[in-house]
């Protein structure tokens, strides 16, 4: 089953062949390699032929060769003279990492719509309505309130069988404001607490809203509250402290895992605020399981929901979730030589770092965002750069940017550019439908999408660089310091089958740039790259040599319409060299008269030049000029699946005015703007799902009994046919 086969044969002293195959590689050219060559002898001009898995090593710096080549392979000597040549399939691609003082430098980008979703969330409207307060005077939090005790249940997803229980998830828990009008506020404090309003205090002491049987219907046909939207009844696990991030003065969790859509979020907590302890929710500890053995029935533990399964952005729950984060894909970031710059695609000027219009286009969007507001030394004077302050505003450890304000391309821009007197720009430049909507919907508005997050950071300091590629081709990774080529076994060592090189101490030591050139052949591209080059080296003596290269690089596409960012090339480089060195002992015998001290090496001198010219250009085959597409619309027609409305389902779009056969314009509703008049044709859509539980013998016995809801076109169940031949019977789900 497991095959590694090398095979070596010889015909005389100058032919040979080689063979090898092991189909326990997965990936690489290295599972199976095939070589035949011909060695001439010292005084031969025609030194060397190779023909099948070849390599091009050049000792130049400014031009690399390759080491993962398909082709033929000569070396000639003329006297003085040695030439080697190529022609060859280029079967690997070439990366290059750079590291400083052993961290390696990434750089990122990230859209103002790809907020990390779904993973940071406030424990109540308090909370919320007090964070850009809480944030104004960092790197001190003002806030009075602080958590000093948290428990945090999720959907049993995970079969988890220790720290689990039937929950009652409630939207309005503690709230002073309830959404609901079934709930009524109570109490002189604006805080959220139990009894902020009078849910907690209804339920709390009814054994038919604790019993894991009754609750539901208890909830929903005496108290009038709405399930999905006021409650939700889930089997939840308590997550340990180390599965989220509390912060504790500002009220928000924040989850290792972003929670899918099917996951209900809920939690209990106390916290002080003003000398006075609050709680909301019920701990586990306060109301206690029964044993397995009894036949007591699950008690209910009341929680105040974060998250639940049918979130509507018109319910105050939707607020809960923090728009505000942004996760880099780092960790271990070091506060050096970190830079974040928020930019502004302008259409047709480029990126900016601020509003291309109005009186904000002299200020940095950066500060804008107030991202900048203390200095190097943590004084309170904006210097342009980044306030890497932590946890408030990044975690290193998880790559986590946190704004300090809430709707940053949204109400906090309006409101800036308010402030400055730009009202007339604001419905250009501000984003609302990021916080008003969800991602896939706040996606449909491209014209507002238009602020990047980018720069760059360092990880933290090691001596062992992962390449990420794995079966790298053997001699493939090079290694220089400060444009100095190192000598792999003495400054470094490399582990190809796992794609990482371990640098030695006495090079990190040096605290300059290190850079790693690589090949990785696991995904070389479909494009099929022709590879040719030739190198001449002429000897002039044993301490002087001077050299010349020349190389090309060609991809052929499959098909003259290639994508935009696919473009064929036909690069051609050119370079020269030469290299020197000498002893010398005057400068030997010179030191050897310094006092208590002798030479045991002979001085000496060495010199190294080099010049390349890269001349680029494109395949042929796409025209002249090099046509490229953005889009041949052969694969416009998109399909969507009518089962699925929460991931496919999208709004239409209105037809624009068009002109008749007299000339005259017909306004159509596309052609209104900010104006209700658009959507009057289109079809409206409300799209939801309803528990199939509630429709078989298992739902509600009132609603069973409604015949005229049993057959509402908005309430009754659908269901889809499916055949599976024209002769089988029809199956129903």
């Amino acid at each position: 089953m497991n095959i590694n086969l090398s095979v070596t044969g010889k015909i005389g002293d100058k032919l040979s062949t080689t063979l090898q195959y092991n189909n326990g590689i997965s990936f690489g050219v290295d599972a199976q390699r095939i070589k035949l060559g011909y060695t001439g002898k010292e005084d031969d001009w025609l030194r060397n032929i190779e023909a099948g898995n070849v390599t091009f090593p050049l000792p130049t710096q400014l031009i690399t060769g390759s080491q993962s080549l398909f082709g033929v392979k000569t070396e000639f000597q003329f006297g003085r003279m040695n030439i080697m040549s190529v022609i060859s399939q280029q079967q690997s691609e070439k990366k290059s990492i750079a590291v400083e003082n052993g961290s390696q430098q990434q750089k990122f980008e990230l859209n103002a719509d790809q907020y990390d979703a779904n993973r940071h969330f406030f424990l109540g409207q308090f909370f919320r309505d007090n964070y850009e307060t809480s944030t104004s005077t960092l790197p001190v939090i003002n806030s009075q309130a602080t958590i000093t005790n948290i428990e945090v249940w999720v959907t049993n997803r995970s079969n988890a069988t220790v720290n689990v229980r039937d929950i009652i998830a409630l939207a309005d828990l503690g709230e002073h404001k309830p959404f609901s009008n079934q709930v009524n506020p109570t109490g002189p404090y604006n805080q959220t607490h139990n009894e902020a309003n009078d849910l907690h205090y209804r339920i709390k002491g009814e054994e038919k809203y604790r019993s894991i049987n009754t609750s539901v219907n208890a909830l929903r046909s005496e108290l009038g509250l709405t399930p999905l939207q006021d409650f939700e009844k889930t089997y939840a696990r308590k997550l340990a402290p180390t599965e989220y991030t509390l912060f504790n003065q500002q009220g928000f969790i924040s989850l290792n895992s972003a929670l899918g859509p099917n996951e209900v979020l809920a939690v209990a907590y106390q916290y002080t605020y003003n000398g006075q302890i609050f709680q909301v929710g019920d701990f586990a500890r306060d109301i206690p399981a029964p044993d397995t053995t009894s036949a007591t029935p699950a008690r209910l533990l009341f929680l105040k929901m974060l998250k639940g399964t049918s979130v509507r952005p018109q319910l105050p729950i939707w607020d809960l979730m923090m728009k505000n984060v942004y996760s880099l894909g780092a960790y271990q970031i070091q506060s050096q030589n970190f830079k974040l710059d928020i930019f502004y695609n302008d259409p047709g000027g480029g990126q900016k770092r601020y509003i291309p219009k109005g009186n904000l286009q002299g200020t940095q969007l950066l500060r804008v965002m107030n991202l900048d507001r203390l200095n190097n030394n943590g004084d309170p004077q904006p210097d342009g750069i980044f306030d890497f302050v932590q946890p408030y505003l990044i975690i290193p450890s998880n790559g986590k940017v946190y704004f300090p304000v809430l709707e940053p391309f949204g109400s906090h821009l309006e409101k800036q550019m308010k402030k400055a007197g730009d009202d007339k720009y604001i419905p250009t430049y501000v984003y609302n439908q990021l916080y008003d909507s969800t991602q896939v919907i706040a996606q449909q508005f491209p014209e507002f999408n238009r602020f990047v997050l980018k720069g760059t950071y360092q990880s933290s300091s090691s001596s062992r660089i992962n390449l990420g590629a794995f079966g790298l081709p053997q001699g493939s990774v090079k290694v220089s310091l400060n444009g100095q080529p190192l000598q792999e076994g003495i400054d470094y060592t490399v582990e190809y089958g796992i794609g990482q090189v371990q640098i030695q101490e006495h090079v990190l030591r040096s605290g300059g740039q290190i850079k790693v050139d690589f090949e990785n052949n696991s995904l070389f591209g479909l494009q099929q790259k022709n590879f040719m080059g030739s190198r001449m080296e002429y000897r002039l003596s044993d301490r002087f040599k001077a050299g010349a290269t020349i190389m090309n690089l060609s991809e052929r596409p499959f098909t003259k319409k290639v994508n935009f960012g696919e473009d064929p090339i036909d690069n051609m480089m050119l370079g020269g060299d030469v290299k020197y060195s000498t002893d010398l002992p005057f400068l030997t015998k010179l030191v050897d008269k310094l006092p208590f001290y002798s030479t045991k090496e002979m001085s000496n001198m060495s010199m190294y030049a080099e010049v390349a010219h890269l001349k680029p250009s494109h395949y042929s085959s796409i025209g002249e000029e090099g046509v490229v597409y953005l889009d041949d619309f052969e694969g416009a027609s998109s399909g969507y699946n009518i089962g699925t409305p929460a991931i496919s389902w999208k709004l239409a779009s209105t037809p624009r005015g068009t002109v008749n056969g007299q000339g005259k314009k017909i306004l159509l509703e596309g052609d209104f703007v900010n104006d209700t008049k658009y959507g009057y044709n289109r079809a409206k859509l409300a799209w939801y799902s309803i528990q199939n539980y509630i429709w078989t013998n298992s739902g509600p016995e009132w609603l069973l009994k409604d015949e005229e809801q049993k057959n509402s076109l908005y309430a009754r169940n659908y269901e889809i046919k499916r055949c599976l031949s024209r002769q089988a019977k029809c199956q129903y789900h």
